[in-house]
């Protein structure tokens, strides 16, 4: 979030970790909420089945736990996403957690790379970047298995199908601020940088969101027009 506010130059001030939405903010005298969510890369957008969710909530719930034991253990706060299969989890947690016991010494907000191996050549990916101490025990962690699944061009269907998930949630996020905005998460660091953002982005039909964006993490970010909301 500081990364964001910082490259697009926007003055604010009070950032605080928040649930629906996923920050507050206040900018110019207002009470930003600003909703960030990642973008699925699936080849048919929106068309996710339950049993794959329910994959990535198992998922989600150990990232958790992994979290809540790296800072047990540490006080750097990171961000980290973390590729393999995830029944090889359980085996790999000691060996992620003793990787992690130097990362206070990479750069801020640097995403580094490491590839952990155990026994008969199973191993993993992780990406590690270093946040400033304010993101005090940040633990919006992620598979990259659950947000790439091909390789290829992000299309406006991939832009349009996360705008309208969130959009149903605005009314709700209305509730403790001003106004909401919308970041768009594609990391390239995912899929190893192989995707590419269209050169013209759609222009959104009135969604509730005053602004959104369509960030590709520490390489830069994309303002996508929002047609205005027509009153009365």
């Amino acid at each position: 979030m500081e990364w964001f506010l910082e490259n697009e130059a926007i003055t604010h001030e009070n950032i605080q970790n928040h649930e629906n939405p996923d920050f507050l903010v206040k900018i110019d005298e207002q009470i930003t909420g600003v909703e960030v969510t990642n973008l699925y890369l699936e080849s048919s957008p929106g068309k996710k089945g339950s049993k794959i969710k329910a994959a990535e909530s198992r998922r989600t719930k150990w990232l958790r736990a992994l979290a809540a034991e790296y800072y047990k253990r540490h006080q750097t706060p990171i961000r980290l996403n973390l590729w393999t299969n995830f029944s090889l989890c359980q085996e790999l947690e000691d060996a992620i957690l003793s990787k992690l016991k130097t990362i206070s010494q990479i750069p801020l907000w640097k995403p580094v790379r490491y590839e952990i191996e155990l026994e008969m050549g199973r191993r993993c990916v992780a990406y590690v970047m270093r946040l400033p101490s304010k993101f005090h025990k940040y633990s919006r962690w992620t598979f990259i298995n659950d947000h790439v699944g091909f390789v290829g061009d992000i299309s406006w269907d991939h832009i349009i199908n996360a705008v309208d998930k969130k959009s149903v949630r605005v009314t709700d996020y209305l509730k403790c601020c001003d106004r909401v905005w919308l970041i768009l998460v594609a990391d390239g660091g995912w899929n190893s940088g192989r995707f590419q953002i269209p050169n013209n982005l759609p222009i959104l039909a009135a969604n509730g969101f005053e602004k959104v964006w369509l960030m590709d993490y520490s390489e830069s970010i994309h303002r996508i027009k929002v047609e205005p909301s027509v009153e009365g």
